[in-house]
């Protein structure tokens, strides 16, 4: 069986409902890998480049290896393995979380730029290990959201988002802070929709759309 693919976003870092999403993400009966965002630690990198003068590629890679601290202690936290190679996920029975150092560090197919975040590395992902679904987990509700677009227009997800998703054959998914129970339907194998998360339809790529680039500034802390 195909893992499952959700992203856990680092604005849960420290607040009430992140045991919530561990117990249920914990819980799951079959493969299913956690994404972790970058939270604190990418906001530490995004605030200290202006002061040190950094290049867009260091931050890049320094934003990757936030979220790889970011993994670490969601691992931690929820006792959980850590992930990296895409043949030790191809042998997972459970649930783990993904290190991204292994392969998301230097691919060339994810530019260094702040307008990619986590988001569109956990489309990456699930796209490389053929996932059986992806989820982003979200602290605002997915509401009127139908496609990968809809999602990057209310600042549920990154500018390249939509491109990485229309390279996936299967279904994906928002969820808002209520949609616990429903995403551990979800990766108990139960569901396919409901007031909790939204399911994307297809849509044509976002750079066929407006281009690769978004001019909207990412808000702190959304980012990686």
């Amino acid at each position: 069986m195909t893992a499952l693919v959700v992203k856990l976003g680092g604005s849960f870092a420290g607040d009430a409902r992140l045991d919530a999403w561990g117990v249920a993400l914990a819980a799951a009966a079959r493969p299913l890998v956690i994404v972790p965002g970058g939270g604190p630690f990418a906001d530490a990198v995004r605030g200290a480049q202006g002061a040190m003068g950094y290049s867009e590629r260091a931050a890049h890679r320094m934003a990757i290896l936030a979220m790889a601290q970011y993994g670490e202690a969601l691992a931690d936290r929820f006792r959980l393995p850590l992930v990296a190679a895409e043949t030790a996920i191809a042998t997972l029975r459970g649930a783990a979380v993904w290190s991204p150092l292994a392969t998301a560090l230097d691919d060339p197919h994810l530019p260094a730029s702040w307008e990619l975040t986590s988001d569109s590395i956990a489309a990456w992902l699930a796209a490389r290990i053929g996932a059986a679904g992806l989820v982003l987990v979200k602290q605002a509700a997915p509401r009127a959201v139908r496609t990968a677009q809809d999602a990057t227009a209310a600042d549920l997800t990154d500018a390249l988002f939509p491109a990485y998703a229309e390279r996936l054959s299967c279904p994906v998914f928002i969820a808002g802070p209520e949609g616990v129970a429903e995403i551990a339907a979800l990766a108990a194998g139960a569901g396919t929709g409901g007031p909790g998360r939204a399911r994307l339809e297809s849509a044509p790529p976002l750079r066929r759309a407006v281009g690769w680039r978004s001019r909207r500034r990412r808000r702190a802390g959304a980012g990686r």
